[in-house]
């Protein structure tokens, strides 16, 4: 019983070690790859949500990102306080056009937070020119509010993780 209890304390304290600031893992400089090699400041980060006149960028600091898993895609933006942004759908990521059925669009807004479901968005996500790993996408939807935000476009300048 004292070994179980030993090993337990030696893992314990090796899970703290390896998960404090000192390890590396953390940064300000930007994404890091999976290798923990070196910061990739990812600078083109970029957002624009008509009519609501939420803006960000070009900056590295702009949170602008998309996810795939699991048959789902999703893109999310983020002001760091007050508005954030999630559109998210079942499906593959992909280059070109997307119309997809039962797409979620949830909108933060200070404390007001609330979200739609609509077939009636038209996503496009091409390649950034200049940035490896950043997409531009582009959305249209009847104009909508949510949360007390306007939204009818965006475009929004993305790095997939």
């Amino acid at each position: 019983m004292k070994k179980i209890y030993s090993i337990l304390i030696i893992l314990i304290a090796c899970t703290i070690i390896s998960c404090n600031d000192s390890s590396g893992s953390g940064s300000s400089e930007g994404y890091i790859d999976p290798g923990l090699t070196t910061p990739k400041p990812v600078s083109n980060k970029y957002w624009n949500i008509s009519p609501a006149g939420q803006t960000c960028g070009p900056l590295k600091t702009c949170n602008a990102v998309i996810y795939q898993g699991n048959s789902q895609i999703g893109i999310a933006i983020d002001n760091g306080s007050s508005f954030n942004l999630k559109i998210y759908w079942t499906g593959n990521f992909g280059i070109g056009t997307h119309s997809p059925n039962n797409c979620t669009i949830k909108v933060r807004s200070g404390a007001t937070e609330d979200f739609i479901t609509t077939n009636n968005i038209t996503i496009t996500i091409a390649q950034h020119a200049s940035e490896e790993g950043v997409f531009i996408i582009t959305f249209t939807i009847p104009s909508v509010t949510i949360a007390g935000v306007t939204i009818a476009s965006g475009t929004i300048h993305a790095y997939k993780y």
